[in-house]
């Protein structure tokens, strides 16, 4: 779980930016609650909610329908006919990729980045691998690694 700045919407040059907790890797779902929404009823315990302005974007297509989620732990649960996350950006993606780059240390510390549709060039050296999908059906992000290797504070590990 991390948190990412997320855009929708178009024209790409005025997108709306969202901070979300993200799990690429579940079958988590992403709702985006319209500005014209209701949230009179919204517990005041929860904090305020970034709504997302259809009307700014020449793509959005509505569902127009309504429904009650309730919270799990780490994601929020819509209807069950929501597709997950990456299954809902996977038709707009440049490439069917996901590089994950990571140097936090094993107190925790550093940063990380997941970039989807594309290679992250900034962050990972020419030498990456490709690794497959394991399972395309039931898990369709699945891959299977066999050994990592990593250098931590001048030390290699296996």
């Amino acid at each position: 779980m991390a948190l990412a700045n997320i855009s929708f919407g178009t024209p790409r040059k005025f997108p709306q930016t969202f901070i979300v907790a993200t799990d690429f890797f579940s079958l988590g779902y992403l709702i985006l609650i319209d500005w014209k929404a209701d949230l009179d009823n919204v517990s005041h315990f929860l904090p305020d909610k970034n709504t997302f302005n259809s009307s700014n974007s020449s793509t959005f297509t509505g569902r127009n329908v309504n429904f009650t989620s309730d919270f799990a732990p780490s994601i929020v649960r819509g209807p069950s006919n929501l597709p997950s996350v990456l299954n809902q950006i996977v038709g707009v993606l440049d490439a069917p990729v996901i590089t994950i780059w990571n140097n936090n240390t094993n107190f925790g510390n550093g940063s990380s980045a997941a970039t989807i549709g594309a290679i992250d060039t900034e962050h990972c050296k020419s030498n990456w691998i490709f690794v497959p999908q394991v399972y395309k059906e039931d898990h369709p992000y699945s891959f299977h690694v066999s050994s990592v290797e990593m250098t931590l504070n001048g030390t290699n590990k296996n």
